[in-house]
């Protein structure tokens, strides 16, 4: 009997510990399904006055006569509005879930990331293979051969952890190979709606190993023609 009464505890602590754990995993899918909606509803005003910049672009363009202009910004308009309503379709999927609310910062603490912020010295790189910083446009360009590279140093705090944003424009999706300290990252780029248009990815985090640390950018495949011009290059410390 007494056996019975052990294998029947022991039975229902396990089937409480299955339900807490499907309970955290559900609401961990809730934070995360809330996460995605609020960065849909942000993103959507964005997209939809690029595509109406583009629309009116093309208009110009057509009043102007510029056929292979026209073709050029029609294939973005495309992107763009697929982009758009694969966007939609996530919303409505995302209906009865409520958008998850930033935590609110103060100013003080605003202005001290601001301070501690670091921007790569691009004008200042040591480069090879072609690609080269064209002072008109503020970005690292010519990024074609497997040999193009862009080197430089950066002051840091060492044990501080930073996330890697990189500000870039591209008309193609491609790739980099980006090095920072010991850390390594390969960034998926997405069209930005053509050379004129800028956008931030966030790569990922690194931990400075010493006060200061190594930056190299590189092409990991050839490219016919230069893809993507790079604007910038921010290490954004993380608070503890």
């Amino acid at each position: 009997m007494r056996t019975l009464i052990t294998y029947t505890a022991i039975t229902l602590s396990l089937l409480a510990l299955a339900v807490a754990s499907t309970h955290a995993e559900e609401r961990f899918e809730d934070v995360e399904k809330a996460y995605l909606k609020a960065l849909h509803l942000k993103e959507k005003p964005i997209l939809t006055q690029h595509l109406a910049e583009l629309e009116r672009t093309r208009l110009s363009a057509v009043s102007k006569g510029l056929k292979s202009f026209v073709k050029e910004i029609d294939r973005d308009i495309a992107t763009l509005e697929a982009r758009i309503k694969k966007q939609d379709k996530a919303l409505k999927a995302l209906k009865d879930i409520e958008p998850l609310a930033a935590k609110p910062t103060s100013s003080r603490d605003d202005a001290t990331t601001v301070a501690r912020m670091i921007k790569a010295p691009l004008a200042r790189a040591t480069i090879q293979g072609g690609v080269h910083y064209d002072p008109s446009k503020k970005a690292l360009v010519g990024w074609t051969s497997r040999q193009a590279e862009a080197s430089m140093r950066v002051p840091t705090e060492k044990d501080q952890t930073y996330s890697v944003v990189m500000l870039y424009a591209t008309s193609e999706k491609g790739r980099l190979k980006v090095a920072i300290g010991s850390e390594k990252f390969l960034p998926s780029l997405d069209d930005t709606g053509g050379l004129g248009k800028q956008t931030n990815i966030r790569m990922g985090k690194f931990t400075a190993s010493g006060s200061t640390t190594p930056i190299s950018i590189s092409l990991p495949f050839h490219r016919s023609k230069p893809f993507v011009q790079i604007h910038g290059l921010r290490l954004i410390p993380q608070q503890p």
